[in-house]
């Protein structure tokens, strides 16, 4: 959801604790996955199928901030270059900033567009992307880095459009780092990306990082990262962008303040319409009190467009956390409101270029009732405003209920209730959802151990009943564990959606699958898993048709190989019959496509040589 923190626990260790693996993941970091709607606005501008690009668009076909639809609801895959910059630290209130490790840099976004109109992440516990680390052990070597080659190759085939689409990745890493002194590190990243689908496109980043630990209170960061983008075939959509933002971390007894500023520019060389510079500012500080943390933060960026100064625009937001455990009845309560607002010098709604507001609220109390039972509750409150554009705005209630139950060391239970309603001002798309789930884990032996679970869920159209359906998941597995680090697992599902209306198609499938794991502790291991899905669907588009049956396999394989202490190799392989997913603007959400089937087939692997 848009001003959703993201949360990860911070590692405190200093560098000379650290493996080769873990300084490299914590200087260069693989962001959280997350899921992202796809936007149900057309690219502006785009109607009429004229030649070249309009003015307002940039020119690979995308929509630029300034000009296109709002962000998508929940949070996206972001890459190391494009995640939101990270909240501070949260260590205890009386110690202080004990080791570098606990100051971290900004992850620089390559595009602002990823995290259009959501609130930098509102928690005292922030994630650290793209922190790098210095102190290292005395007599520890002052230069390392990693060489990475990845080689991906992934092919889509439309059997029935007799249509192929390669989707190819080639990529080369190198990462350097180098101890300047006990205080300062200085880290160096090369990343060559060639990606090929419905044309070629070249792609280089490179990302410098300094972190200088002024004291054990304090610590400054600089980070720059550059990025050239080339299209062979279409030389007009060719641009070069750079980000440089500069981090002061302190931590005065109680409070921890960051402040952060930053100057982006992007250069079109033969677009010159959509060149833009833009500044950002953050403020950031976090008091610690008594079991619990509060958090504020106060963010501002203004972009302008050189060429096209009718697409500036202004960015401000704010952002409040809180966070305390209690001793008496151990029961924890999060607070989160953040709001965020983008405002347009000349708006444009044929365009989706108009001023907005919006405010997101979210909580969570867990409550242990007993060592055996456990509640809680969730609650996501959002609103978004168009004040030209009444039909996009839209607001989500979401509320949930979760009982956890132990019965002994081998048993354990689950159930929850969900209600969502999607308060869409285009009513016609408006809907509610409840979904009541449970699931039962029993540890037989221990080697062996089944889950199960179920799932019911039932929506219902604010206007008409096109969207309206009943659906039900069950799932089963079972695992097993072999001698000679063998490990077998059974997995089952079975789910049924049906439709009120003829508009959608109704489907079910049964899927059954077997998955085999082998490891060779520190050399090698293999997984592979294969399925087989009875798939069957009927009606859609209107019409009332027979149940049409299909039989769709899949299989994958994953393999890790460490060659030497400082040489690892790991190769994966996906091969699946399925549907095209594409998103349904009505219901808001991606449903499969029954006259498209899909053949895909996935290879990828990557060698990473330490030094």
């Amino acid at each position: 959801m848009a001003g959703q923190p993201s949360r990860m626990v911070a590692d405190d260790r200093p560098l000379w604790m650290l493996s080769k693996d873990e300084i490299f993941d914590r200087a260069f970091p693989v962001p959280e996955t997350g899921t992202r709607q796809p936007q149900p606005e057309p690219a502006p501008g785009t109607s009429g199928g004229l030649a070249g690009p309009p003015l307002t668009q940039v020119p690979d076909g995308s929509v630029p901030v300034a000009a296109g639809p709002p962000p998508a609801r929940l949070p996206s895959v972001v890459s190391p270059d494009q995640a939101s910059p990270a909240a501070p630290l949260a260590p205890s209130a009386a110690a202080p900033l004990a080791t570098p490790s606990q100051v971290s840099a900004p992850a620089v976004p390559s595009s602002p567009s990823v995290t259009e109109g959501v609130a930098s992440p509102s928690s005292p516990t922030g994630s650290t992307s793209g922190a790098v680390t210095a102190g290292a052990k005395p007599g520890a070597a002052r230069f390392s880095g990693r060489l990475r080659l990845e080689e991906k190759n992934r092919d889509e085939d439309y059997p029935a459009q007799g249509l192929h689409l390669p989707n190819d990745n080639h990529v080369q890493r190198l990462t350097l780092q180098y101890q300047l002194d006990p205080k300062s590190l200085v880290s160096l990243e090369g990343r060559h990306l060639q990606r090929k689908r419905n044309e070629v496109v070249n792609e280089d980043y490179l990302t410098f990082n300094l972190l200088h630990t002024h004291s054990r209170q304090a610590a400054f960061v600089f980070k720059d990262v550059f990025s050239r983008i080339r299209y062979p075939d279409s030389p007009v959509k060719d641009y070069d962008h750079n980000l440089a933002t500069v981090v002061w971390n302190k931590k005065e007894g109680k409070w921890e303040r960051l402040y952060s500023a930053g100057v982006e520019n992007r250069k079109f060389p033969r677009f010159a319409s959509a060149d833009f510079n833009q500044v950002n500012y953050e403020y950031e500080n976090t008091y610690f009190i008594p079991n619990g943390t509060l958090f504020g933060s106060v963010n501002w960026s203004g972009r302008s467009y050189s060429e096209s100064p009718y697409l500036d625009y202004l960015q401000r937001g704010f952002g409040f956390d809180f966070n305390r455990a209690f001793a008496g009845n151990k029961s924890e309560i999060t607070l989160n409101e953040t709001y965020d607002s983008r405002l347009f010098g000349n708006e444009s709604v044929n365009l989706f270029r108009t001023s907005y507001w919006d405010n997101f609220f979210s909580y969570k109390y867990d409550l242990p009732v007993s060592p055996t039972f456990n509640w809680t509750f969730e609650g996501i409150w959002q609103k978004r405003k168009y004040a030209s554009d009444f039909g996009r705005g839209y607001g989500q209630v979401n509320l949930t209920t979760t009982v956890k139950i132990v019965e002994d060391k081998t048993s354990r239970g689950k159930v929850a209730h969900q209600y969502v309603h999607n308060d869409e001002n285009t009513e016609g798309k408006a809907h509610k959802n409840h979904t009541l789930s449970g699931s039962w884990e029993k540890k037989f032996t221990d080697t062996f151990k089944v889950k199960v679970g179920d799932a019911i869920h039932q929506r219902w159209s604010v206007i008409g009943d096109v969207m309206d359906f009943r659906e039900t998941d069950l799932t089963l597995q079972a695992n097993k564990k072999l001698p000679a680090n063998v490990e077998v697992t059974l997995v089952g599902q079975s789910l049924d959606r049906v439709y009120r209306n003829l508009y959608y198609a109704d489907y079910k499938y049964w899927r059954a699958g077997l998955i085999g794991a082998y490891v060779r502790p520190k050399k090698f291991d293999v997984q592979v898993e294969r399925y087989s899905r009875a798939f069957s669907h009927k009606n859609g588009n209107n019409l009332v048709t027979d149940w049409i049956e299909e039989t769709q396999p899949s299989m994958a394989v994953k393999v890790s190989i460490t060659l030497s202490k400082d040489l690892r190799l790991k190769l994966n392989y996906l091969q699946e019959e399925t549907y095209y997913k594409g998103f349904d603007t009505v219901a808001q959400e991606l449903l499969w496509d029954f006259n498209r089937p899909l053949h895909l087939r996935e290879v990828n692997g990557s060698l990473d040589y330490d030094f």
